[in-house]
């Protein structure tokens, strides 16, 4: 490989198995490992013309960080940092209903959309 990885590549991750999808992108979006780990590209929303920064890779020394990071289950202040911004899906920076009810619908409503 090319030493990226896609959003893609991390769904089929078995690390992330278990794990429902939309969080799974949500992981993809929230994680940062240095500066240069990922790339974004200028993307245009189909419902509207704004243009916005997405990312589309994370380098693979950002995923094998991710994957220790993720493996150890970490509750240090970082880690729980890095969750909240996970689940605070409108980036306000309170866990509203609106967050939990996203986690809610993404992990337990339908177990269909987990990865595996």
């Amino acid at each position: 490989g090319d030493g990226r990885i896609t959003l893609d590549d991390l769904l089929r991750a078995e690390l992330f198995a278990s794990y429902a999808q939309p969080v799974v992108e949500r992981i993809f979006e929230q994680w940062t490992h240095s500066r240069t780990s990922f790339a974004t590209e200028t993307a245009t929303s189909a419902s509207d013309d704004a243009r916005e920064k997405r990312k589309t890779h994370i380098d693979a020394e950002s995923f094998r960080a991710l994957k220790e990071w993720t493996e150890r289950k970490s509750k240090s202040a970082e880690s729980l940092r890095f969750w909240f911004r996970v689940v605070d899906v409108d980036g306000d920076g309170v866990l509203s209903r609106h967050d939990i009810k996203w986690l809610y619908d993404a992990v337990y409503k339908d177990e269909s959309t987990c990865v595996s």
